[in-house]
């Protein structure tokens, strides 16, 4: 670790004086998600030197260290990087025979991650849709049908990443009704390929049931989690869930009650607003404070 590390946020400082005073010689971040992730970056971009792996329940999935595995490093402080899981976090480490001692759990610093600015990009790969609200944001009932174009997406997604780079927290395959476009799998693998990060495919659900086995496979296959949007319809939702666990596909059913946290800005190729007949894929990005 850097002797000279420029000025920062106290909980920073802390976590990097007590690093040098207990001479851990490495760090394990509990948590890979996007309050890890920033974890890591804020202490690299402070100085940190020593080597920093991550440690994840989910650790198949994410091909990080599972905490078993972790809990037989020595010398190691555990950072934690969850606020929301980080009492469960705690306990876990704990009962696999981690000193409380190199536990650091400092709210302090997840409050201030939390706070950060995350940005986030949804692609629509389809203007129209199944259903017809008549209060659809993205007057989809309006639209022409659209089907996006492998080639484009692959240019404007290389672009947008250019610029982003590790802000952005993830990323979102949408509609209209994404589900309508005959090459949905074939998105989600190239998002795959492309970013590394948490990849999310909204749906009002109505044709989840009558995909093909290809479609599944590939979300469990390039990890990507589906979240449905719940509308008054008759609809099994259950079933749904089931199916998606069938797969072991990670599912969530959104409410319209639900908190839509993110404030959207739209960014086109073209210079139409949202009633007009596109040409080219919309590419939403949103920036939320937590």
């Amino acid at each position: 670790m850097k002797d000279n590390v420029r000025e920062t946020h106290p909980a920073i400082e802390n976590i990097l004086s007590r690093i040098k005073t207990n001479s851990h010689s490495r760090i394990l971040i509990f948590g890979n998600g996007c309050v890890g992730k920033l974890i890591y970056k804020t202490l690299r971009d402070a100085g940190l030197n020593e080597p920093v792996s991550f440690v994840d329940n989910n650790y198949q999935n994410l091909g990080v260290m599972s905490p078993s595995e972790a809990s037989g490093i020595s010398g190691a402080l555990w950072i934690i990087g969850s606020e929301q899981f980080n009492d469960e976090m705690i306990r876990q480490a704990i009962q696999l025979g981690v000193d409380e001692s190199d536990i650091c759990c400092d709210l302090q610093l997840l409050t201030m991650i939390q706070r950060r600015i995350y940005l986030t990009v949804e692609y629509e790969i389809v203007d129209h849709c199944n259903l017809n609200c008549a209060g659809c944001l993205n007057f989809c009932q309006h639209a022409k049908p659209r089907f996006a174009v492998l080639d484009e997406f692959k240019l404007t997604f290389a672009r947008y990443l250019r610029i982003v780079g590790e802000q952005l927290a993830w990323f979102g395959i949408m509609g209209g009704e994404p589900l309508l476009h005959p090459q949905v799998s074939e998105f989600l693998i190239l998002s795959r390929e492309m970013y590394q990060g948490k990849i999310i495919l909204t749906t009002n659900g109505l044709l989840l049931q009558k995909m093909p086995s290809k479609f599944w496979k590939t979300c469990h296959n390039n990890r990507i989690d589906i979240i449905v949007s719940a509308y008054p319809v008759h609809l099994k939702y259950s079933k749904i869930v089931e199916l998606a666990d069938f797969h072991n596909v990670n599912i969530e059913i959104k409410s319209k009650s639900d908190a839509h946290a993110w404030s959207y800005i739209s960014l086109t190729r073209g210079g139409g607003g949202a009633m007009q007949n596109r040409t080219s894929p919309l590419v939403r990005s949103s920036l939320a404070q937590k």
